[in-house]
């Protein structure tokens, strides 16, 4: 008898690991018609929970032309904020490197907290094959 187990579907990916780069690479191969199968051991309902992850990430621009191109921007542009400069440093050594957008540029990027970035991509992911 053939397994017709979800897991048993053929697919044309196999990617392993369903954190912000394998959900991202996920949905924009489903979004070329490409279909994938995500592993990962971790519950999505936990990584979306309110307090698993006080963190955010800085997304660059090229990132969110990418999100904004694979359907994201909706879900993510209310819960983010431009970044309008960064400055680097190297620890307690002197000196410092400043980068700022030009004024015809917008910003650097966006700040978006981890938990909101999940909660995007696990719901269009979800009408995905």
């Amino acid at each position: 008898m053939a397994d017709t187990a979800p897991h048993a579907t053929k697919r044309d990916l196999l990617i392993l690991g369903g954190g912000l780069v394998g959900m991202t690479l996920a949905l924009a191969a489903a979004r070329k018609g490409m279909t994938s199968h995500v592993v990962d051991r971790a519950d999505p309902a936990e990584l979306t929970a309110e307090g698993f992850d006080g963190r955010a990430s800085a997304i660059s621009t090229a990132s969110w032309r990418l999100f904004r191109h694979i359907g994201l921007e909706q879900a993510l542009e209310p819960f983010g904020c431009g970044i309008a400069s960064i400055a680097v440093t190297d620890q307690m050594r002197p000196g410092r490197i400043d980068f700022a957008p030009e004024p015809h540029e917008g910003t650097l990027g966006r700040m978006f907290a981890n938990r909101q970035l999940r909660l995007a991509l696990f719901e269009a992911a979800r009408d995905e094959p």
